[in-house]
């Protein structure tokens, strides 16, 4: 797919990052808190676990619209069994898992007025995607001096009517992380019309590479000229 990168932001932040490589990254943190209502996504990160047992059984699950996914008997680890009204909310925690994200669109007719939409009065556009994330996380790398190392994955946004994820919690061979990176790059379809393409960002918390660290930060401001080389105006 052909791909026309372009940040929406405010003029300012425009010159910034075009002639200094100057840009803030958010979190999931961020995302999940933030006041621009055309940006806030309560789901941002991780999906919501669905919990199986050894047979494969649905245990608990939950979706964006606090409905029930099962209205039969609902049963709990400990074997008990509850039965629920049908729609009656039943209400999970996301896994906690807090890491860098870049948020951008794939708009082949960007505009002022979608920048408006979004709270913002200008775009750029990335005109090296694969170089642009390098160094995004090369950046971060330096500045978090992470003895281990970072690792970016970057990619379009899919939309889905409701974000579901599978864990079993007592298989043998689930995986170390209660994610996979495909988490990261779901979103609900009521975001659609942003056709979002992302950077995500892991700082690695061990030297085999199979857990990272969850940050405590809405973001981070970083400047790095190397950034600027890959980003062009699009609009006067």
């Amino acid at each position: 797919m052909e791909l026309n990168l372009v940040k929406y932001c405010k003029t300012e932040h425009l010159v910034d990052a075009i002639e200094k490589g100057r840009i803030f990254i958010g979190t999931f943190d961020r995302y999940r808190q933030i006041e621009n209502e055309a940006l806030r996504d309560t789901e941002e990160g991780c999906a919501t676990p669905a919990i199986l047992n050894e047979q494969g059984d649905m245990l608990i699950s939950e979706n964006d619209n606090d409905t029930l996914l099962a209205y039969s008997s609902i049963k709990i680890t400990n074997e008990w069994k509850i039965n629920l009204p049908k729609g009656m909310p039943l209400l999970l925690d996301q896994p906690s898992f807090n890491t860098f994200i870049y948020c951008v669109s794939n708009d082949h007719q960007p505009s002022i007025e979608k920048a408006k939409r979004l709270g913002y009065d200008t775009f750029f556009k990335i005109t090296d995607p694969v170089q642009f994330g390098r160094a995004l996380m090369s950046s971060l790398s330096q500045q978090y001096n992470s003895q281990f190392g970072m690792k970016c994955y970057f990619g379009l946004v899919n939309y889905v009517p409701r974000k579901i994820q599978v864990v079993n919690r007592q298989s043998k061979n689930r995986p170390i992380q209660s994610f996979s990176v495909k988490d990261f790059f779901t979103k609900h379809e009521r975001f659609r019309e942003d056709r979002e393409f992302r950077y995500v960002i892991f700082e690695y918390s061990n030297s085999g590479h199979t857990e990272y660290n969850s940050f405590k930060v809405y973001g981070k401001l970083i400047e790095n000229i190397e950034i600027s080389k890959y980003l062009s105006r699009t609009t006067k």
